[in-house]
């Protein structure tokens, strides 16, 4: 498989987001990466998390709002932002919109989606 459109996956719903792993152990498989995306509700922000070992880049599609990285990084976000977080780092995102927050991202290494997080 070589193609695969985001409804055809298993959606993930995590606190407070909706996410579609696409590429990597779910979805086309890839030992490299994962890719998927992640939809973000209107008026609504994440829990404070870190992914561990891997490193994040997160490209917004729809909405708008702010990301934190760290203790003390904010910066606003829309739609054509790129953002990198960076292993063992905390970062939340925030949708400030009245429409759903929509963003694709990218993990390496790969992901299980579920299991590669602490707060």
């Amino acid at each position: 498989m070589y193609t695969l459109h985001y409804t055809e996956v298993k959606k993930i719903e995590m606190p407070g987001r909706v996410i579609y792993p696409m590429v990597g152990p779910d979805g086309i498989k890839s030992t490299q990466m994962s890719f998927g995306i992640t939809l973000l509700p209107p008026k609504s922000k994440m829990e404070p998390h870190k992914h561990i070992n891997e490193e994040e880049i997160i490209y917004i599609i729809d909405g708008f709002g702010k990301v934190y990285i760290g203790d003390d990084i904010v910066e606003v976000i829309e739609p054509g932002t790129v953002i990198v977080a960076p292993r063992g780092v905390n970062h939340i995102m925030e949708n400030e919109s009245s429409n759903t927050m929509k963003w694709c991202w990218v993990f390496n290494p790969p992901v299980k989606i579920g299991s590669h997080t602490a707060r």
